[in-house]
């Protein structure tokens, strides 16, 4: 028998808060290697080509930000159900989930990409305004960036839905590598082969193909669990619900898409050149904001996801808790660095000269006061996303872009001028923020099934007659069980339990268990997560009054064992 020392405080450091941690180092890496690239990335470009050639890969993002809304609708979406899957046991269905988001990816980005080229003179204008010498400037850029869409795209499927496969890892190593050998081949093709702008555009294909390439190669070594099969039209019914889930990042993405276009067009009427240069700097600080905001949210979705999948409220309450403190911690450290050393942040940009360096400083200290409310905002709408209010989630992604950040943009610069386009994002937060606790709290009134724990909309589950979370650490030593709660003796789980904890007790290194045992009016249901790759002892005893599932889900051995009343 082994002996368990256990934990039974609410906010401990659980199994599941744990692999919370895990999960933010690997994501905020992956998020790190694609903001930071685009900083170093406008940094180079700025050192080697001048700021204008900075201004002009601010024009291109658009496009950039186009493939992120196809990733986004089927990439979020999609692993956000693919957890689910895993977290209810059904792997085969969390496959075919994959193929379909994989294989309409690829579908829309070979379209697009052919309808963005045949009118790429169009797409050019528009992008500059109508600007003639930004015109000619980036025409070649620009048309890189739209024949690489598919290559891109395949990127942010393939390599997005390995989080929530257990494959954080890798996934964050991928998006480095491919960013690594962009930047590498940005000095190269510009410096060395004398390429200019149209240089940095090939630099970015042939990163991500790179990436491509070694992802192929782990796969058919299979070191991707994510599997592409075989899909029917009745598969492809899902996507509905992929893309339903996937729709506020889509149109978070989509959104600033637009936002970054027209507010492109209101810093040259109002500022001109300098106007341009200042609002490209702070664009690329909105990109550092987003390594932490994306690293969190994306690892707090990707476990809410599965243990919503299991009905596991009560760890998910924990792992949002710990979200939330983290983000609120990450957003005012930056925001100090951001007002502190505004002056070093534009010369870094080469924004030095006179105007240009005090329109910039300026722009930076108003700017960064939007860091807190929008980096919480963000991460809220993650979890509303995962809860499965896809509208409320939409109508954020939506206030946050266009239809909330520009008519307020339009009127601040109207009595302000072009100092009105800065304040538009910190005023834009606020209001939404208060939006936000107002319809929580209606929600909250109308919640009569009280499903809802608080204003945060942390969930719970109404049916729960009794639930309990306990962590538990295993050792060699011999004694008596600890789990020994009245519904395990009277529903005989003893030898089932004796024999999977022996097995788990009997590793070399230290095994730590979370288990949640739930008592429902018609049933009991003991869930237990353990640090554990897989259990050698198969064996495990079952009889006929017990359904027992053992499953690796998200990097962990779960055990779930259920019974009726």
């Amino acid at each position: 028998m082994v002996i368990c020392k256990s934990h039974r405080e609410m906010f401990n450091n659980s199994l599941i808060v744990d692999k919370f941690y895990q999960f933010i180092l690997p994501n905020t890496a992956k998020v790190f290697a694609v903001c930071i690239s685009a900083f170093v990335d406008a940094l180079i470009v700025a050192t080697l080509l001048g700021s204008e050639a900075m201004a002009i890969v601010n024009l291109g993002n658009p496009i950039i930000l186009t493939v992120s809304t196809i990733g986004a609708l089927l990439t979020v979406g999609g692993s956000t159900l693919y957890a689910s899957a895993c977290g209810a046991f059904d792997k085969p269905k969390a496959d075919r989930i994959f193929s379909v988001a994989t294989y309409t990816a690829l579908a829309i980005s070979i379209l697009l990409t052919l309808i963005a080229y045949l009118s790429r003179g169009t797409i050019v204008t528009w992008l500059c305004a109508g600007n003639l010498q930004l015109i000619d400037s980036s025409s070649s850029y620009i048309g890189i960036l739209i024949g690489s869409m598919p290559v891109l795209t395949a990127a942010n499927v393939l390599f997005g839905f390995l989080p929530s496969a257990g494959k954080p890892k890798m996934s964050s190593m991928l998006m480095l590598l491919a960013n690594v050998v962009n930047l590498c081949l940005d000095i190269f093709f510009i410096k060395v082969c004398g390429m200019g702008i149209e240089g940095a555009a090939y630099a970015t294909v042939c990163g991500y193909g790179a990436a491509l390439l070694w992802y192929l190669i782990c796969y058919w070594r299979k070191k991707v669990n994510t599997l592409l099969v075989r899909i029917t039209s009745h598969d492809l019914l899902s996507l509905k619900e992929i893309c339903s889930m996937g729709a506020s990042s889509s149109l978070s993405q989509l959104s600033f898409v637009l936002k970054i276009t027209l507010c492109n067009s209101i810093a040259l009427h109002y500022g001109g050149d300098t106007g341009l240069i200042a609002f490209s700097v702070c664009m690329q600080l909105l990109s550092i904001t987003s390594i932490f905001v994306g690293g969190i949210g994306s690892s707090m979705i990707n476990i809410t996801a599965t243990l919503r999948g299991g009905r596991d409220f009560l760890s998910s309450q924990k792992v949002v808790s710990r979200a939330y403190s983290l983000i609120f911690i990450c957003a005012l450290v930056t925001l100090a660095v951001f007002c502190a050393f505004s002056h070093q942040i534009a010369t870094i940009y080469k924004a030095t000269e006179g105007e240009v360096h005090s329109m910039t400083v300026q722009a930076i200290r108003i700017f960064s006061l939007a860091i807190i409310l929008r980096s919480i905002i963000v991460v809220f709408m993650f979890y509303v996303q995962s809860i499965h209010k896809t509208a409320y989630a939409s109508f954020i992604s939506l206030f946050d872009g266009f239809v909330g950040n520009l008519p307020i943009a339009a009127c601040c610069c109207m009595l302000m001028g072009i100092n009105g386009l800065w304040w538009s994002f910190p005023i834009t937060s606020v209001i939404l923020t208060l939006i936000i606790l107002a319809w929580n709290l209606r929600l909250l009134k109308k919640d009569r099934s009280m499903s809802f724990r608080n204003i945060l909309l942390i969930e719970r589950d109404a049916d729960i007659l009794h639930e309990e979370s306990v962590t538990e650490e295993l050792t060699d030593a011999s004694g008596s069980l600890i789990l020994a709660h009245e519904a395990i003796k009277t529903h005989g789980w003893n030898d089932i339990l004796s024999s999977y904890l022996t097995t788990l007790a009997a590793r070399k290194s230290p095994v730590k268990i979370d288990w949640l045992i739930r008592q429902f009016p018609d049933r009991f249901i003991l869930d237990i997560r353990s640090n554990v790759n897989s259990i050698t002892e198969k064996q495990i005893p079952t009889p006929d009054n017990i359904k027992v599932t053992n499953e690796m889900v998200l990097g962990m051995n779960c055990l779930r064992m259920v019974s009726k009343s």
